[in-house]
């Protein structure tokens, strides 16, 4: 009778120390790297929010501004151009025995551009992840 008690209770206390190892190992799997690269970003942050002063602050968002505008109207300047040159925008490829048509539709990007854009949008959805 007092060996089965004894049993019982080293069941339990072995239940209990395998279900608080696995929640423990289940933290630390989930939770404590998502903890530990917020903690690195915010970091940084801080660090580049240190180093530039409010002229330096002012002087990069009025250059943000002007890009921005820069490029809206550039790329308006390319819609008409792409508007008045739709015909040169259509090439015809011989794949086997069939001819196929590409219709090339927006901008003409080389690959080191699109990865360069690529790049950018990572890191900026790293900084502004909520």
């Amino acid at each position: 009778m007092k060996n089965a008690l004894v049993c019982i209770m080293w069941m339990q206390q072995l239940a209990a120390l395998l279900i608080t190892r696995q929640v423990i190992g289940n933290f630390k799997e989930a939770v404590l790297p998502f903890i530990v690269e917020k903690a690195k970003l915010m970091w940084i942050g801080v660090r580049i929010a240190e180093s530039m002063s409010a002229d330096s602050l002012q002087h990069e968002m009025q250059q943000f501004a002007e890009q921005s505008v820069d490029s809206a109207k550039k790329t308006d300047d390319e819609s008409v151009n792409d508007d008045d040159n739709e015909a040169h925008q259509v090439e015809t490829r011989k794949v086997g025995n069939e001819e196929i048509e590409i219709v090339h539709s927006g901008l003409n990007l080389t690959q080191a551009e699109v990865e360069a854009a690529m790049k950018k949008v990572c890191t900026l959805s790293l900084c502004y992840n909520s």
